[in-house]
């Protein structure tokens, strides 16, 4: 049985914004409280890829613009 989905994130990449750093933190803080959490990712590539938390699930769209995820 796949495991439940409390919270998805959507963000467009790992680039080294202060609102994707503000997500992967609160990514972080969701695993950390038991939740179950999907990080949506439109191009899975940035200097912040090493921050995204191991409990959550990454899914990657591999496209060059949001409106294509």
């Amino acid at each position: 049985m796949a495991k439940k989905t409390d919270i998805a994130l959507f963000l467009t990449s790992f680039d080294g914004g202060g609102a994707e750093r503000i997500m992967l933190n609160l990514c972080q803080q969701f695993c950390e409280r038991g939740l179950s959490v999907d990080l949506l990712i439109v191009n899975d590539s940035g200097p912040l890829r090493p921050l995204a938390p191991k409990g959550a699930r990454l899914i990657s769209f591999n496209c060059d613009k949001p409106s294509r995820a």
